[in-house]
């Protein structure tokens, strides 16, 4: 149960990700602090569920604390038409507190105006 918040860290990164991808169209380009991505973070303290968040090419990777033995958790962002789809990695999965699923909804291009 704790590693849900590992999880739940990375939402905020994986909408900013596909608003990101949606403006450029070019994921490489949805990097940290570019794009509307917000800046990685790192904790002070390693001893807690998340350790730190990083985005690189879109890739979001959640580094758990000491709290989780370290285990991290990883999503992987996949052009697919006029969205992503999502690939769900990470040692987390060895340790039985994630799985290795591509079960994230694909995001959609919302309407545009008139059409």
């Amino acid at each position: 149960a704790k590693f849900v918040e590992a999880i739940n860290a990375a939402a905020p990164y994986k909408t900013a990700v596909e608003l990101c991808f949606q403006r450029v169209n070019n994921i490489d380009l949805c990097d940290a602090n570019e794009n509307g991505v917000p800046a990685n973070i790192t904790v002070a303290s390693a001893s807690g569920v998340v350790n730190s968040v990083t985005v690189v090419n879109g890739v979001i990777t959640v580094a758990g604390g000491t709290t989780v033995n370290g285990n991290e958790y990883k999503l992987t962002p996949a052009p697919s038409g006029v969205g992503l789809n999502w690939q769900q990695d990470g040692t987390c999965i060895a340790a039985n507190l994630c799985e290795p699923t591509a079960i994230v909804t694909p995001s959609q291009t919302p309407p545009k105006a008139g059409g």
